[in-house]
């Protein structure tokens, strides 16, 4: 279906994409930020403090993180191939790289690398694979923040049983609300991006009003709905595999800490982890709020620091063997990776 005349706005590329992240203050606050988180682990560090985190993660543990991270790729792939009906095959090969690329690129440049990688190997036009990219994170904010929430009614209310099911449910249809209706909801943000532009006349907020006014059109005429109701269902059981894993990690090295703690933990990690202000490895605001969180419950700062770093580590890892194993697989199938 072809946008209506009215409705036409020049289709974004990823020179735009590249324009947009091309901010000097921008990349100043990042390298800044990059430089004082890096400063913050060296400090805080101790070597006695990690082999003992260390000696906490099992080989029973490790394997089960390892197929719950290697599962949220799996369904990343699939969420990939439900938005562009592009050959699955070929859907594992960019999350694959993507992966790779996130854990050595800082400062979020993967998502950079993805759009590369979507216009290559799935066919799409550079405008589509910045939409999905744009889409793909507002999907993942959107359900973070709602799993944010119930991680709060659970760590602070000591719900249990009956209530919590009810609870997960209920922001399970809010989140689902949210995502079909994300047409409308991106209308109400260009209104209020359109106004601050206005009254502050700031380029980068110009950019924004740019990038979301795409990113509606293409969500109202280029997705069906069950493009969008498919995307929702695999993208929230890709939040629940990686939120298991990292509420298993978290619980295992920091063991006075309740479950239901670990996994506000953990999702306030991934919260504070949006921030695109990483170093190489994607080290950053992750780990320290993770870290300074952690001192609130008790743990020693130093234990605190290291479980962030081998919480990371560990994500690290298996995104680099999965990259290894699709690269080694194709390479198998005669295909260059």
């Amino acid at each position: 279906m072809n946008e209506p005349a009215s409705q036409a706005a020049p289709a974004p590329s990823l020179a735009s994409a590249l324009r947009f992240l091309d901010h000097r203050n921008a990349w100043w606050a990042a390298a800044l930020g990059t430089l004082a988180m890096l400063a913050f682990f060296v400090l805080t560090l101790d070597a006695g403090a990690v082999h003992d985190a260390w000696q906490a993660l099992t080989p029973r543990l490790l394997v089960i993180v390892a197929l719950l991270i290697s599962i949220n790729g799996l369904l990343d792939a699939i969420w990939m191939t439900v938005i562009t009906r592009a050959p699955q095959s070929q859907s594992y090969r960019v999350v694959a790289w993507h992966m790779m690329m996130s854990s050595v690129l800082p400062a979020r440049l993967g998502d950079v690398g993805l759009m590369v990688c979507m216009h290559r190997w799935l066919a799409q036009p550079p405008a589509r694979a910045v939409f999905v990219t744009l889409y793909h994170r507002l999907q993942d904010f959107i359900i973070v923040s709602l799993m944010l929430l119930l991680s709060l009614l659970v760590a602070r209310t000591q719900l249990g049983g009956v209530p919590v099911l009810v609870a997960a449910l209920l922001i399970l249809l809010m989140m689902g609300v949210v995502c079909g209706n994300l047409g409308r909801l991106l209308g109400v943000l260009a209104a209020l991006v359109l106004r601050l532009q206005r009254r502050f006349h700031h380029r980068w907020l110009r950019q924004v009003l740019t990038q979301v006014l795409h990113v509606r059109i293409w969500y109202r005429h280029r997705l069906t709905r069950r493009q969008v109701l498919w995307s929702f269902v695999v993208i929230v059981l890709r939040w629940v595999t990686i939120l298991a894993a990292l509420t298993l990690v978290i619980r295992s090295l920091a063991t006075q800490v309740s479950a239901g703690d670990s996994f506000l933990l953990a999702n306030a990690y991934v919260y504070f982890g949006i921030v695109p202000v990483q170093s190489i490895g994607g080290f950053g605001s992750g780990e320290a709020g993770l870290a300074w969180m952690l001192t609130h419950y008790g743990v020693p700062l130093a234990h605190a620091s290291a479980v962030g770093l081998l919480l990371r580590l560990s994500i690290n890892l298996v995104h680099m063997v999965l990259w290894a194993l699709v690269v080694a697989l194709l390479w198998l199938r005669g295909q260059r990776a």
